[in-house]
């Protein structure tokens, strides 16, 4: 139980981190704002399932949103590549999410025996 509260908390952070550097650093480009602000939405949803139910569907949710969170901001070092300070955020905001996920998952393996 302990580990599916600290997925959620990172879930959680990962969540509140991304949507703040949208909001500041992404208004112009409209296409990634929504992108990130729906991601981050998705997020904090996850954080607070892991926290109210966490079942298998709950952790098999956090591993798929780990993938595509971790595809989306993959997708964003890329394409912030001369920014040295854009793609390092980016960089860390994927592994937030993916440690979330790895969490979720590990907890539930060994809780599963």
């Amino acid at each position: 139980m302990k580990g599916h509260n600290t997925a959620g908390m990172l879930w959680l952070i990962a969540a509140v981190f991304s949507a703040a550097a949208t909001l500041v650093f992404r208004p112009t480009d409209s296409v990634w704002y929504g992108i990130t602000l729906a991601g981050s939405g998705v997020a904090a949803a996850v954080a607070v399932l892991l926290w109210i139910r966490p079942t298998s569907s709950t952790v098999g949710l956090s591993t798929l949103v780990g993938v595509a969170w971790a595809v989306m901001y993959v997708i964003l070092v890329f394409d912030q590549i001369e920014d040295v300070q854009a793609w390092t955020a980016n960089a860390f905001f994927a592994l937030l999410g993916v440690a979330a996920a790895l969490i979720a998952y590990r907890t539930t393996r060994t809780t599963s025996y």
